[in-house]
């Protein structure tokens, strides 16, 4: 028994002080992952609350006026009130934001500026044309500014805490992997130390056992040897469970880490929602607007136009929560003409009110085979994208031709325009998800267009002219044709 002590205290001391620094050091680490990890979630969730809310606010003051316009040009007083309805909504969501838990600059000049809004619109007379018209003005200069640039803000101060969130998820790692090695380390000296206290009790057993070897008898000298063994490798299975133990805490906190980024990613794609909801609005704001100006109701091809737009829009929310996975494509014998020329006519009021000149050339070149939905929507983006890129007027060129790509043919529909092109530093990037030109685009339109052209086997490509603008193209094989190896580059 006094030869046992002295074994026993050897190895449980120096593995009890290493279970101990690793036990303190892995608590200490997972609280501290666990409270970053959880303000960091109520940081991005405030955050996403605050873009969607800005958003919603953006919308309503937009049909505020919308209205004041529609009035504008009808008197009707039914529109008036539509407007006032608009700006009730735009309060509701205006009052939510001030109730946000994070600060917003500039609340209180759109507060105001809505208010001065709510207030002429409230009037028992209602406003003449030329009082609306300045109205509409005075919410275009006044609180429309205001709220791109506290949408601005807002989407700035979410990439700033993902980007914060990104680092200090590298800083965890960093901790994690130099307490792994501490740890490695610690418990390489603690095992050289004990094997040295075993090496020397057993050379000390060992000889206090060949001296009584001619007095005891073997099965007497095997139980004295293995007494001490299997108190060790108790004292080890207990190690091992502590080790387990902490193995766990250290995994979970790095599921927290991941959960981060995966919330700074979902604030991303929330915000990419009203984007992708913006060309069937476009669409169907186009449609509304032309029967605005002619006087007439929607009725027959407009309204099938109308309802298609609203259900593509359905559609649209559904696909976009599963973003990583492709829609399947209902192909059909389609002309690329057909689809072009149905976009065109679309845009047609937009380009004619920014005057801008359309310019469309059409030649014969076969069948393609392809979703029409879905083509046309690319083409719609592109457009709507040659648009945006010169809100002082200029020119689109669409064209319609066919085109060969080695041994493969096809049709080739191009869009040129007149605006400033595309910058150097994205040119190689211009089609990746979150990449926009656009102070206020979420650059999901182009990337979503990308996949859409590859899934028909096709090729997108952007390049700027030599004189000015921009010249966005699309290859696609004619029918009963596959594209050997699909490509989309700058």
């Amino acid at each position: 028994m006094t030869l046992r002590i002295p074994l026993l205290w050897r190895m449980i001391l120096p593995t009890v002080a290493v279970s101990v620094l690793l036990l303190a050091s892995g608590i200490a680490a997972s609280v501290a992952v666990h409270m970053g990890s959880l303000q960091a979630a109520n940081v991005l969730d405030a955050r996403v609350e605050a873009v969607i809310g800005v958003e919603e606010l953006l919308l309503a003051i937009r049909d505020v006026r919308l209205g004041i316009y529609r009035y504008a040009s009808d008197l009707d007083p039914l529109l008036l009130a539509e407007a006032r309805a608009a700006s009730q909504r735009a309060q509701t969501r205006l009052a939510d934001l001030q109730t946000s838990r994070l600060p917003m600059a500039g609340l209180d000049d759109i507060a105001r500026g809505l208010q001065a809004v709510d207030v002429a619109l409230s009037t028992p007379e209602p406003p003449s044309r030329e009082a609306s018209q300045k109205l509409r003005q005075q919410i275009t200069e006044r609180v429309l500014e205001q709220s791109y640039q506290l949408l601005q803000s807002c989407r700035s101060a979410a990439s700033e805490d993902s980007r914060r969130n990104q680092q200090r998820a590298q800083r965890i790692g960093t901790a994690l992997a130099v307490l792994g090695v501490s740890g490695s380390v610690a418990g390489l000296v603690a095992g050289y130390g004990v094997a040295r206290g075993v090496s020397r009790t057993m050379e000390q057993l060992g000889g206090s056992l060949r001296s009584m070897a001619a007095s005891l008898a073997p099965e007497i000298d095997r139980s004295a040897s293995n007494a001490g063994f299997r108190d060790l490798m108790a004292e080890m299975s207990n190690v091992q469970e502590l080790a387990s133990g902490l193995q766990s805490e250290l995994e979970q906190s790095r599921k927290n880490a991941a959960r981060t980024d995966q919330l700074a990613a979902v604030g991303q794609l929330a915000a990419g929602i009203a984007h992708e909801l913006r060309n069937p609005l476009t669409a169907i704001k186009l449609l509304a607007d032309a029967a605005d100006e002619r006087d007439a109701t929607l009725r027959g091809p407009d309204l099938t136009v109308l309802r298609a737009e609203a259900r593509r829009m359905q559609e649209m929310l559904q696909s976009f929560l599963d973003f990583a996975r492709p829609p399947r494509l209902v192909r059909e014998p389609t002309s690329a003409a057909s689809v072009v020329a149905a976009a065109v006519d679309l845009v047609k009021p937009q380009a004619s009110r920014l005057r801008i000149a359309l310019a469309l050339r059409l030649e014969p070149c076969g069948l393609i085979s392809a979703d029409p939905q879905q083509l046309r929507q690319v083409v719609l983006n592109l457009l709507l994208n040659a648009i945006d890129a010169q809100p002082q007027g200029g020119a689109v060129d669409v064209a319609v031709r066919p085109d060969q790509r080695g041994d493969l043919a096809g049709c080739l529909i191009e869009v040129r325009d007149a605006g400033p092109g595309v910058p150097e530093e994205l040119s190689d990037r211009i089609f990746e998800p979150f990449v926009s030109t656009k102070e206020t685009g979420i650059g999901l339109g182009l990337a979503i267009s990308s996949r859409i052209v590859r899934w028909h086997g096709g090729e997108l490509h952007v390049a700027n002219l030599p004189e000015r603008g921009a010249s966005f193209s699309v290859f696609l094989p004619l029918a009963g044709l596959t594209s050997a190896s699909p490509r989309t580059s700058a």
